[in-house]
């Protein structure tokens, strides 16, 4: 017994547990050290392979870690609503004790040591238990609507990722240089190094958002859905067919302060509470050391109270619940009336722009079928980039439009 206690007292000497915790943290150091000599390697190669846009999504799905935390809540969520009535189990408690004077430390056996276990009933409070399975209910609602739109949200990321690579490689053949002047040569090189280093941020941000450190891919070009909401642009009704996401989130919110106003009122009621008390499972002091088969001993009693405060402190919470309810209600307002106009703006600033893109389209191919000879070449040409130019900068509009578009039409998303 006194070898036992010594070892004990060695566990928790101060210069073990600090020498044990060195050795972790140089252990996860080395191992960090080692993987960032790894990454190192990878991202100085000058590998560059290209990833599908179904490649990436699946991966997406599979590693973001913003998706896997917001799948964890929800997992979380599930299992307490699941388990929540493993809560009414009795658990089970030991006891243990030594009547022993320090003297005789060394003498201690067996014998000595006092034991029981008991496993005392819980009787739940049925109003209780039901105010906290709405809770877990509308909490699990509310998880599983926000994965929904992290999901939404993490994808619409990635496919910028693939518009931003196709518009820089469709665009490196500006960066060529006339070759007419040194500072044209010098302006071409500038520019191919700015492009060369967006492509990098590209690849940064794809392993970011794939959660696959030391990828050096790039989005494969023409592997990404096509979006187009230039026929659709007019059936899109919100709070019908788009938006209606935003609007379950508004309604989730109205119903979380009316339970709070319930669960506030609830608290004014008179108090309830049934127990039962059992006799212990094991006790080594007694004949009989297994005692679980005394069900006569048990006792069931309940009561009941209603306690009385002349503070005003409680109908005040109640009216502060009430208030809130009313303000959570016009706040959903307030949110529809926003979402409302940002989408009538969206929509204004989305034709407007197929206007555009349009009038700059007719106009190319006006000026490739000019044979008017008082227009000379130079000239005609700059005419074609120009409005080339202006036609790429619309059509990165007219997509940045689509994926706020993409972002709420529900549609899309089934």
């Amino acid at each position: 017994m006194s070898q036992m206690l010594a070892v004990l007292a060695l566990l928790f000497l101060p210069g073990c547990v600090d020498k044990k915790l060195q050795e972790d943290l140089d252990l996860i150091n080395s191992n960090l050290v080692s993987e960032n000599e790894n990454l190192s390697r990878l991202l100085q190669s000058d590998s560059r392979q290209r990833i599908s846009w179904n490649d990436a999504k699946s991966q997406l799905l599979q590693k973001n870690v913003q998706i896997i935390r917001s799948q964890d809540r929800i997992d979380q969520l599930n299992k307490a609503k699941q388990e929540r009535w493993k809560t009414w189990l009795p658990s089970v408690t030991f006891f243990a004790s030594i009547d022993k004077g320090l003297t005789e430390l060394g003498d201690i056996s067996f014998s000595d040591l006092n034991a029981s276990a008991i496993a005392p009933l819980r009787i739940p409070n049925p109003f209780s238990e039901r105010a906290v399975a709405f809770e877990l209910a509308l909490r699990l609602k509310q998880a599983e609507l926000s994965h929904d739109l992290v999901v939404r949200q993490q994808i619409i990321s990635l496919y910028r990722l693939f518009l931003r690579t196709e518009s820089l490689e469709n665009n490196s053949g500006e960066d060529t240089g006339s070759g007419e002047s040194l500072s044209s040569e010098l302006q071409a090189l500038r520019v191919r190094k700015g492009r060369e280093n967006e492509l990098k941020a590209v690849q940064a941000n794809l392993s970011t958002i794939l959660n696959s450190p030391g990828l050096t891919a790039l989005p494969a070009p023409g592997t990404r859905p096509k979006l187009d909401y230039s026929r659709r642009i007019d059936i899109l009704k919100p709070g019908k067919n788009y938006g209606r996401t935003a609007i379950t989130f508004s309604t989730y919110l109205v119903q979380a302060a009316i339970l709070n106003e319930k669960g506030i009122k609830l608290q004014r009621w008179p108090g309830f509470s049934l127990n039962a008390s059992s006799p212990p499972l094991y006790d080594s002091r007694r004949d009989d050391s297994f005692g679980a088969t005394d069900f006569e001993d048990a006792l069931l009693f309940g009561s009941t109270s209603k306690t009385y405060e002349f503070t005003g402190q409680e109908a005040e919470a109640v009216e502060t619940a009430e208030e809130n309810v009313e303000l959570v209600k016009q706040q959903a307002l307030l949110n529809l009336d926003r979402d409302t106009r940002a989408w009538l703006r969206v929509k204004s600033n989305y034709k407007g722009l197929q206007a555009q893109r349009e009038a700059l389209q007719f106009r190319l191919k006006s000026v490739g079928k000019n044979t008017d000879s008082a227009i000379g070449a130079t000239a005609k040409l700059d005419a074609v980039r120009s409005s080339q130019s202006a036609l790429r900068d619309l059509e990165l509009q007219i997509k940045d439009l689509e994926t706020q578009i993409w972002l709420w039409d529900d549609e899309k998303w089934k």
